[in-house]
């Protein structure tokens, strides 16, 4: 999926360090990320300001990811969000079929799924 131009896509995980490298590379470019660390301050973050694009965790410290992506959803359900397992687990896949997110990963989430454009260095 090619991001609209100026993107913040806020990613929501206990261990932010498993997406260096989607912030490395091209600086400066068009994709800004923002790393929150539970789903209680990821609710807190969405009632200040609203990201493009949310990619959840599904296993967080305070609530499931599906969760999560529910609270969000029903608060701006126009927001795209990927749950993303830390390991490839078919229930996993389902659960997030089930519950509407827009798309599906497992950890580690390539960054051409989820920067601008075709010319950002991977």
């Amino acid at each position: 999926m090619i991001m609209p131009v100026n993107t913040t896509v806020c990613v929501v995980d206990p261990v932010p360090e498993d997406y260096a490298h989607l912030t490395s590379g091209k600086s400066g470019g068009p994709t800004r990320f923002e790393f929150i660390n539970s789903g209680r301050d990821a609710l807190r973050h969405n009632a200040q300001s609203r990201p493009d694009v949310w990619i959840i965790n599904l296993r967080l410290p305070d609530m499931s990811g599906v969760d999560l992506r529910e609270m969000l959803s029903a608060r701006t359900p126009d927001v795209p969000c990927y749950l993303v397992g830390d390991d490839y687990r078919p229930e996993d896949e389902l659960d997030a079929r089930r519950c509407g997110a827009t798309m599906y990963f497992c950890k580690p989430v390539r960054r051409e799924w989820v920067v601008n454009g075709s010319n950002e260095n991977s």
